[in-house]
């Protein structure tokens, strides 16, 4: 089944892992994922808050449940601009609301300079199983792609293209198969951040006419972009969050069971 696909980005690091029987029966494993063209996806962007909302925010108005899809992200930083961009675009809209559990996982990596601790295989394993339907990861792919300890799960997402594919016209749930072939005119492709936010402000509106409901004000919608971090004014969230090197401290290694062996490490010290 194509979501089984999603496993196989970490498959390479256990001994025998194999699918569930449900993988192959459910139905929602045997639809595509709706308004998306791929299952798993890696995105190259920088503005990765604004963008991985956007996206959240683009499900919800196609009709996904909330409760089906995650926000994840390995620095605190970057959780804490990403909540802040929820609660002031997202929570308290009653056609979006805020992201829950993990059907669908939208994965923010962060980094610009240095890959840091998702070096740490335990941390990219954990996230990327976190997904069962979907898998959508945003980062900067020429960073991550050149990372040794990372190239068996990002030499399969950089085989897919870096700029997200949306599917147009298409509501929650998908009718269409995963591999079902498309129109090339029913597929759009995202530029960057601002063509993706522009696309979602013109749906919401669409959506908001054609429930014949009032289009809101310029002043009761941030333009997208520009969105700060809010809440505590004493708390320090960065331009670019995962820069700050005290995120470091917090990653505790998960256990991996049935991992794969390390290769031994000889050194030879003759001269």
């Amino acid at each position: 089944m194509e979501q089984s696909l999603i496993c196989n980005l970490y498959r390479w690091r256990y001994r025998a892992l194999g699918d569930l029987a449900h993988v192959c029966r459910l139905p929602e494993y045997r639809a595509a994922n709706a308004g998306l063209k791929y299952d798993f996806q890696l995105v190259n962007n920088l503005a990765e808050a604004e963008y991985v909302v956007a996206v959240f925010m683009y499900m919800r108005l196609l009709g996904w449940p909330a409760d089906k899809i995650s926000i994840l992200t390995t620095y605190n930083g970057q959780k804490h601009l990403i909540r802040d961009v929820i609660n002031k675009r997202c929570a308290d809209n009653p056609l979006i609301g805020r992201p829950h559990k993990n059907d669908i996982a939208l994965i923010s990596l962060v980094r610009t300079r240095a890959v840091g601790h998702v070096r740490d295989l335990r941390r990219l394993i954990v996230a990327a199983s976190r997904a069962r339907l979907g898998l959508y990861v945003f980062a900067r792919a020429n960073l991550f792609r050149n990372c040794f300890e990372l190239q068996p799960t990002f030499n399969q997402l950089v085989e897919r293209p870096l700029q997200l594919e949306l599917v147009t016209g298409e509501q929650y749930p998908a009718q269409r198969a995963p591999a079902a072939p498309l129109p090339e005119a029913r597929v759009l492709r995202a530029r960057d951040m601002p063509h993706m936010a522009r696309y979602v402000y013109d749906l919401y509106l669409e959506l908001l006419r054609a429930a014949d409901r009032p289009c809101p004000r310029d002043s009761e919608y941030s333009a997208p972009g520009t969105v700060s971090g809010g809440g505590d004014p004493r708390r320090h969230v960065p331009a670019h969050p995962g820069g700050d090197d005290n995120d470091e401290d917090d990653f505790t290694p998960t256990e991996i069971r049935n991992e794969v062996d390390e290769p031994a490490v000889h050194h030879d010290n003759r001269r």
